[in-house]
């Protein structure tokens, strides 16, 4: 089984690629987790649900990083309750980044 890094693998073509490959050669994939912000958790359930071979069920993954997070820089983060993550039908990512909250937490 493989653990798959969106973020360390290059993003989310980078990783599908992987899980492809893997998939090829009869090796399960799960997701794993840099405790990421709200867009990283986004992409990474979006590859979940893209890729057959991401067998969370029988090898837990995590996304986890909301977690670790005080804020939240989304306005409608991914919903994240015990073992189940619900993303929405929106554009692109589903992820709105509050950008006015951004600017207020970055170092000046």
């Amino acid at each position: 089984m493989i653990s798959v890094y969106p973020g360390k693998n290059g993003g989310i073509r980078k990783s599908k690629e992987i899980v492809d490959f893997a998939a090829a050669h009869g090796v399960a994939c799960s997701i794993g987790s840099n405790l990421e912000l709200d867009v990283g958790t986004a992409a990474m359930a979006h590859l979940v649900v893209a890729c057959e071979n991401m067998q969370v069920e029988k090898y837990p993954g995590d996304m986890l990083g909301s977690d670790y997070h005080e804020i939240s820089i989304a306005k409608n983060p991914v919903k994240i309750e015990g073992p189940i993550t619900t993303i929405t039908d929106a554009p692109g990512l589903g992820v709105d980044v509050d950008w006015d909250l951004v600017r207020t937490l970055r170092p000046r």
